[in-house]
């Protein structure tokens, strides 16, 4: 899988909910997420592993 900043992916955890991939750790493992679409207010970020990460596929 080939993700980077800004990418919009899935979580195994919440199907249905699409997040945006703020940052990539793969020597770690994690990577941090933000919900999307961006509300008014600041999104809270949070890590998440990267096996719990699916790639979306971009919407034309």
């Amino acid at each position: 899988m080939a993700l980077e900043p800004g990418d919009l992916v899935g979580l195994n955890e919440q199907p249905g909910c699409v997040f945006q991939l703020i940052n990539l750790d793969q020597d770690k493992g994690c990577a941090w997420v933000r919900p999307w679409p961006l509300a008014s207010a600041p999104a809270q970020t949070f890590s998440v592993t990267t096996m719990d990460l699916q790639q979306l596929e971009p919407v034309a």
